[in-house]
């Protein structure tokens, strides 16, 4: 067997693997270019369906209402290499299709529900040399415009509302195919032979690194971006290596970037997206008028920010326009509301606005309000004159008041209340002024009614006053007037008659009455004693004349029993003393109340120097209008119960004055004053009873109990009030008041 040389096997091995290599390249390319050839139209057939399911949206909603469609299908038809084009609905019909004769058919076939059941673009069938490639049309895709999304709130449901599909013809790929097979296999065969020359001449260090250039390559091509070329030599060939590494280095980075910017866009748009939707809403309210609302401006994009700003400055200008419109209405109405009449006069005398009351005041109508002098609108007295309000006002006065008389144009004459104030502009300039205008007629005639009518009253209520007095006095001889126009004033008139009439028939009947009751009191008092005296002078007789033939009770009965008929002479005394009191009227007069005292002290010196009493008497004791009887009983009672109810040696009595507010106002009181055994304060009004004693009979000196009771008849009648005081262990204060002269006068 010939012997076959490394390098002829080499050379052989070499030649046919560059043989086959070429045949394989080749194959791979002309696989390789007809893959690309119909991924191409694959791609551009999906582009166009994307492209189409976008701009379509509107026309499927609108069931090509508008014929929107056509001019889609006419454009799209316009490459050479689609062969039809078709718009269907969700239920199937064919909204429009290149060709005409399909338009309206209902497409119910296996295609059709998968081009709706597909989530994108995609190839559906390959067939008789034609690809059909479908796209679902759906509502809420991303990049969706305000319009869809107004569409898309409308309606109830979300998801596919048609489908867009294409026909592309391999017509062309085929061409195209054997065009590049046609070039491609001498191309071929040329390789091959250069192959073998390329083998011959570089063998191994040669084709290893193209090998290793075209792995790297297939798998860069089927998206291996991390695969290098490992190739390590310093020719050429390791030049383009390296460059071939950083070629898909670069790619790789690229495509990253890519990729980062695409998300970004998408974020953004959402935003965007979601920001205008915000703002729509915003302005969608703001139509409706509700200008309570503002536009967001939390977005990072700077445009969105931009468009709130502008929303929200827009809003605030339309809410000053609205504020100033609700404002002037208001005040419109205020101004022809209100009571006044109101006009506003420039510094030419014209009238510039006035309000409907201007119009019933002076009896015109309301065209002829503004526009005219307003001294031939509302003449006064003061026009023309100094004393014009407007002239005053240019002078420097800030207020102008009065009461004026206008003549309307009936002829009627009317009282007016008048006010004028400056009316200035912005810089403070007096440009005119408010002049404000009330009718006052009707207050003017309803003073006058009521100044006659107080008059009347004055008068008639004097003349009842007069007559209430002196029948007061006992004088019922006046009658009161009752013819008054007053209705009040008469009945009160008739009243006081009544009443006169009445007092007279009751004094009438208390004085019988008295008499009588003086006629009973003096028979009943000698009635009642007669037995007292003979009981007294029994026992007393018996004590005499039978005392040897009585032990000791016996006697103490009869002592007792004397006693107590003396006692109940004593009741039956003070007892007639106090019924006269209010019944006896002694005549009031002036009294010196020093002197006064001084004779009760005389009555009472006997018992002042059996107890060894010091009395002080106040040198300033005054003059007073008073029944003077009734009065020294006062000051006995008081004095004599001072030194009786006292334990204390010596006793001290202090009579005197002070000024004490009573009753609310400060009045003269006099006080008798000791430094005896005082008073429980819960016994102050009690001790003032009939017959009420806080001892035993057989204490201080006995007595009835009904001293302090006649004390406070007699102030009582005189209008005046009696009280005590008793600090425990401090002895007793009593206080009593007496009116002056001029109030006892009146009351009498």
């Amino acid at each position: 067997m010939k012997r076959v040389s490394i390098k002829t096997k080499l050379i052989f091995f070499s030649s046919v693997l560059m043989a086959a290599v070429a045949i394989v390249l080749s194959w791979y390319f002309l696989t390789s270019a007809s893959n690309l050839l119909h991924n191409e139209l694959e791609k551009k057939g999906i582009e166009v369906v994307r492209n189409l399911s976008y701009t379509a949206r509107e026309g499927i909603l609108t069931k090509n209402l508008f014929k929107e469609l056509n001019p889609l299908i006419e454009a799209t038809m316009c490459d050479r290499d689609i062969v039809y084009v078709a718009v269907v609905d969700r239920e199937g019909m064919v909204l429009v299709h290149s060709k005409p004769e399909e338009t309206g058919k209902i497409y119910k076939d296996e295609l059709t529900k998968r081009a709706f059941l597909s989530q994108k673009p995609a190839c559906l069938k390959e067939a008789q040399g034609i690809i059909t490639i479908g796209a679902v049309v759906e509502i809420g895709e991303k990049g969706t415009t305000p319009l869809e999304m107004t569409q898309e709130m409308e309606q109830e449901e979300k998801g596919p509302i048609g489908v867009i599909l294409i026909g592309i013809s391999l017509k062309n790929l085929y061409l195209k195919m054997n065009n590049i097979l046609k070039i491609s296999l001498p191309i071929t065969i040329g390789l091959i032979i250069i192959g073998i020359i390329f083998a011959f001449l570089f063998s191994k260090r040669i084709i290893k690194p193209i090998i290793s250039i075209a792995e790297t390559s297939h798998a860069i091509s089927n998206g291996d971006l991390t695969k290098r070329v490992e190739v390590k030599t310093h020719d050429e060939i390791g030049e383009l290596a390296a460059s071939f590494n950083q070629m898909t280095e670069n790619l790789r980075d690229t495509l990253d970037k890519l990729e980062k910017s695409k998300r970004e866009i998408e974020e953004e748009s959402l935003e965007l997206a979601i920001g205008l939707s915000e703002h729509f809403e915003v302005l969608r309210k703001v139509a409706s008028g509700d200008l309570n609302v503002n536009a967001p401006l939390t977005s990072k994009n700077e445009l969105l920010v931009k468009l709130g700003e502008v929303i929200n400055h827009t809003i605030a200008n339309l809410k000053i326009f609205a504020d100033e419109v609700t404002v002037k209405k208001e005040l419109d109405q205020i101004f022809n509301l209100t009571a006044s009449a109101i006009r506003v006069i420039d510094t030419d005398f014209n009238v510039i606005k006035a309000n409907e009351r201007i119009a019933r005041l002076i009896g015109s109508n309301n065209e002829s309000l503004s526009g005219v002098k307003c001294y031939d609108q509302f003449k006064t007295d003061f026009c023309h004159t100094e004393q014009c309000p407007l002239k005053r006002i240019l002078a420097g006065e800030e207020i102008i008041e009065g009461e004026i008389e206008h003549v309307m144009l009936s002829g009627e004459k009317i009282h007016c209340l008048f006010k004028a104030v400056p009316f200035c502009n912005q810089e403070g300039k007096i440009i005119g002024m408010f002049e404000d205008i009330r009718d006052i007629t009707e207050l003017k005639n309803l003073q006058r009614e009521i100044q006659n009518t107080s008059m009347e009253m004055t008068r008639a209520l004097s003349q009842h006053f007069e007559v209430l007095n002196k029948i007061s006095h006992g004088d019922i001889s006046e009658q009161a007037i009752e013819d008054s126009k007053i209705e009040l004033i008469a009945e009160l008139g008739q009243v006081i008659n009544r009443t006169g009439r009445l007092i007279t028939a009751r004094i009438q009947e208390l004085e019988a009455v008295n008499k009588e009751l003086d006629a009973f009191t003096y028979s009943a008092s000698h009635d009642l004693k007669e037995p007292l005296r003979g009981i007294q002078s029994f026992s007393q007789f018996i004590l005499e004349d039978y005392a040897d033939k009585l032990d000791d009770t016996g006697k103490d009965y009869l002592r007792r029993l004397s006693a107590s008929a003396n006692r109940m002479k004593s009741l039956i005394d003070d007892l007639l003393a106090l019924s006269r009191i209010s019944r006896i009227k002694n005549p009031y007069a002036s009294v010196d109340t020093n002197k006064l005292v001084k004779e009760i002290l005389k009555q009472l010196k006997p018992i002042i120097e059996e107890k060894n009493a010091k009395v002080e008497i106040d040198d300033e004791l005054p003059f007073i209008y008073c029944d003077e009887v009734k009065i020294k009983q006062v000051f006995y009672n008081l004095i004599s119960n001072a030194i009786k109810y006292n334990v204390q040696k010596p006793p001290k009595i202090e009579i005197g004055i002070e000024e004490q507010v009573v009753a609310g106002r400060t009045q003269s009181v006099f006080f008798v004053k000791d430094n005896g055994i005082g008073i429980e304060e819960k016994y102050f009004e009690e001790i003032f009873g009939i017959f009420k004693r806080l001892h035993q009979n057989n204490e201080y000196e006995g007595g009835t109990g009904i001293g302090l009771a006649i004390v406070k008849r007699v102030i009582t009648d005189h209008g005046g009030k009696v009280w005590v005081q008793s600090p425990p262990g401090e002895g007793s204060t009593f206080y009593f008041s007496l009116p002056g002269k001029e109030e006892v006068t009146g009351n009498r």
